[in-house]
């Protein structure tokens, strides 16, 4: 099951930051939970309340799904499905981690720009079109229904700007969900 999601608008620093980390000699767990460490940092430096956080709850999946026509089974998501840059908004163009208890991945300041433009297109009308393609086999989940899209928009709707703001400063985006 998809546990809650989120994404950061992190400075230019703070990506060095986690691209050293994944860049260095240790290995994968440890490399891990340095990565996690870093995160728990970002996180607590931007609050729920900025505008450099967006929360999406349980509906990143949907949205991720949405987005990019992913119909990967059994509750697992495949990063870079799609076309476009859509396909980067969750689950970024680099995974930071390979833990199985987290999801923790990267957009670069220049594919977020192209998202942030690729994001503006989509509407209520244009998600939902997109929400009621889904999969209902691969999906375990939610449901493909009203009250499904219902959540889904409410978690998706402020990510176009989030996204905008994360562009124009310069930010790379940090998703970072739990299982």
């Amino acid at each position: 099951m998809a546990g809650r999601g989120g994404f950061n608008a992190i400075t230019p620093e703070q990506m060095r930051h986690l691209l050293a980390i994944r860049a260095s000699d240790v290995d994968d767990e440890e490399c891990d939970e340095a990565i996690m460490e870093a995160v728990s940092k970002i996180e607590a430096e931007i609050s729920s309340k900025s505008p450099y956080f967006h929360d999406v709850d349980k509906a990143w999946d949907a949205i991720h799904r949405s987005l990019t026509g992913d119909r990967t089974p059994g509750g697992v998501l495949t990063p870079g499905t799609g076309r476009g840059p859509l396909k980067y908004c969750v689950l970024g163009e680099e995974q930071m981690i390979e833990a199985d208890h987290h999801t923790v991945a990267l957009v670069k300041p220049g594919t977020v720009r192209k998202v942030a433009t690729a994001l503006a297109k989509i509407d209520a009308a244009e998600l939902r079109k997109r929400f009621f393609r889904l999969d209902r086999e691969v999906i375990t989940d939610y449901t493909i229904d009203d009250e499904g899209f219902a959540y889904t928009w409410s978690n998706f709707a402020g990510l176009p700007a989030f996204y905008s703001r994360a562009a124009a400063d310069g930010r790379a985006v940090l998703f970072v969900a739990d299982h």
